[in-house]
């Protein structure tokens, strides 16, 4: 499970957006997925429709942290470090973002889809 996670994390801090439908996994944008990165997403299907189904939304600020902590995601992708209380890993500058991305920025608290998804919304 811990390989799918961080396969996860990976397309959606490049931008990818996946939503699980029924048995299935639509991946946006699905035509810059490499054949290599197709198969995997085959591979880790039954786990990637388990994670996702447990992000349905953006969760709230208060509520990441125990999500978190339920897919053992509270440690940097890159270096393995544990994150602070404000999801940060300083070591990287990165932060994790309430979907599970890293949004490249220790400062910046959501990723570019969910900014975009808040922006959209507003």
């Amino acid at each position: 499970m811990q390989a799918a996670a961080t396969f996860l994390i990976d397309l959606q801090r490049r931008g990818f957006t996946l939503r699980p439908e029924g048995d299935r996994i639509w991946v946006f944008p699905g035509e810059r997925l490499t054949k290599a990165e197709r198969n995997r997403v085959q591979r880790f299907k039954p786990d990637l429709l388990t994670l996702l189904s447990r992000q349905p939304a953006p969760r709230r600020a208060e509520t990441v942290p125990e999500a978190l902590q339920e897919l053992r995601l509270d440690q940097c992708p890159s270096c393995r470090r544990q994150l602070d209380a404000k999801l940060r890993c300083w070591k990287c500058c990165d932060r994790r973002c309430g979907c599970g991305c890293m949004t490249g920025s220790a400062f910046l608290e959501r990723c570019i889809p969910c900014e975009r998804a808040t922006e959209a919304g507003t």
